[in-house]
């Protein structure tokens, strides 16, 4: 998730400066991914029933929605 393609005016909104950057580490040149059996973007590799990367977005926004939810109760409580 990259907020920069939502700018519009060149100066961020204080909506876009909240949401956080991810980035999805997945570098290399394969030395160890090719030899194993895998072939293409490591990221689109299979793991189970979903890609790396649809594995990685999955729990990314679990997480997002845990934060959510306690920040929910956190503002109840206060």
């Amino acid at each position: 998730m990259h907020t920069s393609r939502i700018f519009t005016t060149g100066m961020p909104t204080a909506e876009v400066l909240q949401r956080p950057t991810v980035r999805v580490l997945a570098s290399g040149r394969g030395d160890r991914f090719t030899p194993s059996g895998g072939s293409g973007d490591k990221l689109q590799a299979d793991l189970h029933d979903k890609s790396v990367l649809e594995h990685t977005l999955s729990d990314l926004l679990q997480v997002r929605e845990m934060l959510e939810q306690a920040q929910l109760r956190a503002t109840d409580r206060a």
